[in-house]
């Protein structure tokens, strides 16, 4: 199981969805209950674009472990990135940071869930500390950035940018920090 999540982790970063969705689902139909194949599966359709079938598979693994904390917080990071279910989602999240205490990458997408329903001062603090547990983070300084911007402090916002590209990122990640900055300069 682990060299299937391993070997479509590499695929999806090379591009090959498909070899990496073939690969967990071969591997499914020998392991139908593993709920890490299943969450790897839903995060090979979220890399491909394909969001909706992407939140369904995950949906799956909740149904089979309400107290997946790692599911919890994408399905609420999801729909917060698409502005939708922000009450629901902000539940969501919540309760994975009850399940993992302390969680940077969940304090970010609760920040993010604040943000999106224009609570900014409240974001920035779950940003704040977001960053404060989980590092520097390029993902998180563009958060950062983008709630100074609603806050009215263009410079730090440009500082929180800059900062972020400093970091190992995602490209498409990379081409829309380096937009955001030269949208601002």
């Amino acid at each position: 199981v682990q060299a299937v999540i391993s070997y479509a982790a590499v695929a999806r970063q090379a591009g090959e969805f498909e070899k990496a969705e073939n690969a967990l689902k071969n591997a499914l139909d020998k392991n139908p209950g593993d709920e890490d194949l299943l969450y790897e599966l839903g995060m090979t359709y979220y890399f491909q674009g394909d969001v909706e079938k992407s939140l369904d598979t995950m949906h799956e693994v909740l149904n089979r472990n309400p107290n997946s904390a790692r599911t919890l917080n994408f399905i609420g990071y999801t729909w917060a990135e698409e502005g939708r279910n922000l009450e629901q989602d902000r539940k969501y999240i919540k309760k994975a940071l009850e399940l993992e205490p302390g969680a940077g990458y969940i304090m970010d997408s609760l920040g993010w869930v604040y943000f999106q329903r224009g609570e900014y001062e409240k974001a920035m603090q779950w940003l704040q500390e977001a960053l404060e547990k989980a590092g520097p983070d390029a993902e998180i300084l563009e958060h950062i950035g983008d709630t100074y911007l609603k806050l009215g402090n263009r410079d730090k916002a440009i500082e929180s940018y800059e900062r972020a590209l400093d970091y190992l990122m995602l490209e498409r990640v990379r081409k829309r920090i380096e937009g955001k900055l030269e949208d601002l300069k």
